[in-house]
């Protein structure tokens, strides 16, 4: 299986990435600008800095616009969202061409927004817009079953997808994933059902770390992963987000990067290129050195652990097959 968009080799006989795979959720060309940077002083003061992908997350909503959700009640607020997200994504294709060398270039993720994906043909019509401004590949939430035929309708016209497990903001259940055996089986097998429909790779948010971890091992018969607010992964590639190291959450979070010190009230005069910079070289340097993220506690039962430790999520479990 080719990830020809992903620095990725499922190698077993490694302990862990030699240079660890970033992903990096952004909005605008400047935020792009700033991200080049930052890894360009990384690189030169030797950190093993590689930008694997940027993406143009749907969370613009909420960052950039002060809404509530990434779910939008009315097809005319669709329509409307998905243009918006549609020229993001190609002035960020266009700061990625400008600010990057040509041999360290990120490939572009647009994500799919709230409607734009309700159907196959939908589907089709909207990823191909995102392809045709320079979206290399599209993301694609996945909170019920019929998501995977999109996912399938998508690949056999050509179109790459990374899919959404875990914690998919379009969907609402805000709480975290794989805190039980159960849900840890149902994760693996939707991560296997996501490869086998034609997913070019998976971001795991809001999972538990050590189901996270399982996912992100080697295998001959893996996807590469990115993981978010889903503790710390060997091989696993982490996805960073330039709002986050900047701005503090309106909650209590413990698991937020320490370089947000900065209130939303203090959008946009505080968000600026040279602040993005400086804010995210360190939460870059933090990911690579292994200071971030934080590991989330897990509700995982000590009986159910080495089940899970012993188990390969990318192969059908042998009482599943005898019974199908």
């Amino acid at each position: 299986m080719s990830h020809e968009l992903f620095g990725y080799v499922a190698d077993q006989n490694k302990d862990r990435n030699e240079v660890p795979r970033l992903k990096i959720n952004l909005y605008r060309d400047y935020e792009v600008a700033a991200v080049a940077k930052a890894s360009a002083y990384l690189q030169e003061e030797g950190f093993p800095c590689r930008v694997e992908c940027v993406m143009i997350s749907d969370s613009y909503l909420m960052t950039h616009m002060g809404k509530s959700e990434t779910s939008l009640e009315t097809e005319d607020a669709q329509a409307e969202f998905f243009d918006l997200m549609k020229g993001l994504t190609e002035e960020v294709a266009d700061a990625t061409n400008k600010h990057f060398p040509s041999t360290s270039r990120p490939f572009v993720l647009a994500d799919m927004p709230d409607g734009s994906t309700a159907t196959p043909d939908k589907a089709i019509y909207h990823a191909l817009q995102m392809m045709d401004v320079g979206a290399d590949a599209v993301k694609l939430e996945i909170f019920s079953e019929d998501r995977f035929e999109i996912v399938r309708a998508l690949s056999e016209v050509g179109v790459p997808v990374v899919s959404h497990l875990g914690y998919t903001p379009q969907s609402g259940q805000n709480r975290a994933f794989g805190n039980s055996l159960e849900e840890a089986q149902k994760l693996f097998a939707h991560a296997r059902r996501a490869r086998d429909v034609g997913s070019i790779g998976l971001v795991l948010e809001r999972v538990n770390e050590l189901v996270n971890q399982c996912l992100c091992r080697p295998s001959t018969d893996s996807i590469p992963v990115y993981s978010i607010f889903s503790g710390k992964a060997d091989w696993g590639g982490q996805s960073l987000n330039v709002w986050d190291s900047i701005f503090k959450p309106d909650f209590k979070g413990s698991f937020f990067p320490s370089t947000a010190t900065r209130e939303r009230a203090d959008y946009p005069d505080c968000y600026t290129e040279e602040a993005l910079t400086a804010s995210m070289y360190e939460l870059m340097r933090q990911a690579i050195v292994g200071e971030y993220p934080n590991s989330p506690m897990s509700k995982l039962q000590q009986q159910d652990l080495r089940k899970i430790i012993c188990s390969d999520p990318w192969h059908k479990p042998v009482e599943y097959i005898r019974a199908a």
